[in-house]
C-alpha cells in the first residue's frame, strides 16, 4: 500500500505542469526580473534623472540583471521599446544599493554581480494586463538587435526588492 501511494505521488509530482521561474540570456548577462509598476520608486538624486520628456502618464519598468563577470551596464545601453517608441533608461540600481538618477554605470565585479534598469513608459500604451511583452533594445553597438521580454505587472505594488529575487531568476517565458 505504501508503495503505491509513494508511487502515485511521485507520478503526480513529475507530470504536473511546471511554471518555473528562469533567467533570460541577453548581451551583458542574465534578465533575472522584468517588472512594471504604477508605482515611481524613490530614486536617489531624482533631478539627475531627467523626466522632462517622458510620458504624463507613466508606468515604471525594472530591469534586474546578472551581469557577466567583467561586464559593464550604463543608461546608455538599452532602450525598452513598446509599440514602436523607445524609452531610455532614467536610473540604474547596483545591487541592493538606493536607485540611483545620478548614477550611469553597474560593473559586473564578481560572481552574481546585480544591476537593475529603470524606465518610465507610457501608460496608455502598457502596463494594462497582467504581463506585456516589450522589446529590450541594445543601443550600443547601434543595430546590435532586440529581444523580447515578458515584462510582470505588479500594479500598484512595488518592484520587487533585488535581494528577494533568486539567482535562479523569476521571469515567465511566456510559452
Amino acid at each position: 500500500m505504501k508503495k503505491w501511494l509513494l508511487l502515485s505521488c511521485a507520478a503526480v509530482f513529475f507530470a504536473a505542469p511546471r511554471t518555473a521561474a528562469e533567467t533570460l540570456r541577453f548581451r551583458s548577462g542574465e534578465i533575472l526580473a522584468a517588472e512594471l509598476s504604477t508605482t515611481l520608486p524613490y530614486i536617489m538624486n531624482r533631478d539627475s534623472a531627467d523626466f522632462s520628456d517622458l510620458p504624463e502618464q507613466r508606468v515604471y519598468a525594472a530591469l534586474t540583471v546578472s551581469l557577466d563577470p567583467g561586464r559593464k551596464i550604463s543608461i546608455y545601453d538599452y532602450s525598452l521599446k513598446v509599440a514602436g517608441t523607445k524609452y531610455r533608461c532614467v536610473a540604474l540600481q547596483n545591487g541592493n544599493n538606493t536607485i540611483d538618477g545620478a548614477k550611469f554605470e553597474c560593473s559586473g565585479g564578481g560572481r552574481n554581480a546585480r544591476c537593475t534598469l529603470f524606465f518610465v513608459l507610457n501608460a496608455s500604451e502598457v502596463g494594462t494586463g497582467a504581463s506585456d511583452r516589450l522589446r529590450l533594445v541594445c543601443n550600443v553597438p547601434p543595430g546590435a538587435g532586440e529581444l523580447p521580454v515578458l515584462f510582470v505587472n505588479r500594479g500598484s505594488e512595488g518592484f520587487t526588492p533585488g535581494r528577494e529575487i533568486p539567482d535562479s531568476g523569476v521571469m515567465q517565458s511566456g510559452k
